[in-house]
C-alpha cells in the first residue's frame, strides 16, 4: 500500500514562497496566480520535503515541467539561481531585473531621484549605469527628478543566463 505524503511543513512552504518572491521561480513567467510548491525531484523518489528540493511555479509551468517542455536540470538551476539573485539583490533590483527580462527591447528604466542606494548592487555588478532621465520632468512630489538606469551589456547578458537556467555568477 502507498504510504501517504506528509504535509509540506508551514514554516518550509513559507520560506519556499519567500524565496521566490511569492511569484513562479520561473523567471520567464514570475505568474502571481495560481502558485504551488513542486518537488524537484519528485516525491515518489525522495519521499522526504527538504528546502532544496522545493521550488514555487505557476500551474502552467508546473504542467509544462510534468509534459517535459522544462527538464528537470533546467528548474534545478531555476532553484539555484533564486538563491544568488534573492542573496545579492533587494526587491527594486529584483523587480528591474524582471522588467528587462520581460521587455528584452526595453534598455532603460526611469525612476525617482534618490534610489541610488536602493540599485546599489546592480550597479556595483555593472549591470546598470545611472544616464538622465531622459524626459526630465517633475515627479509628483514636486521635487525629486527622474533618474535612468540603463541595461549594459553585462546586465543583458546576466539577465540571458537567468533567463536560459545557466549558472550565474
Amino acid at each position: 500500500m502507498a504510504e501517504a505524503r506528509p504535509p509540506i511543513p508551514r514554516a518550509m512552504a513559507r520560506e519556499v514562497r519567500i524565496e521566490a518572491g511569492d511569484r513562479c521561480a520561473i523567471p520567464a513567467c514570475r505568474a502571481t496566480a495560481g502558485l504551488l510548491i513542486h518537488h524537484i525531484v519528485s516525491w515518489a523518489k525522495v519521499r522526504e520535503h527538504t528546502f532544496d528540493n522545493l521550488i514555487y511555479l505557476c500551474a502552467n509551468c508546473h504542467a509544462r515541467i510534468h509534459a517535459g517542455d522544462i527538464d528537470t536540470l533546467s528548474v534545478k538551476q531555476y532553484k539555484a539561481n533564486l538563491s544568488v539573485i534573492a542573496q545579492r539583490y533587494g526587491d527594486l533590483e529584483r523587480r528591474v531585473l524582471e522588467s528587462f527580462a520581460s521587455s528584452p527591447e526595453l534598455d532603460l528604466i526611469e525612476l525617482p531621484g534618490g534610489y541610488d542606494l536602493l540599485m546599489r548592487y546592480l550597479l556595483l555588478d555593472g549591470y546598470v549605469v545611472q544616464v538622465p532621465a531622459p524626459n526630465n520632468y517633475m515627479t509628483i512630489s514636486g521635487n525629486v527628478g527622474l533618474q535612468g538606469y540603463e541595461l549594459t551589456p553585462a546586465g543583458r547578458e546576466f539577465i540571458q543566463h537567468w533567463l536560459a537556467a545557466d549558472p550565474l555568477d
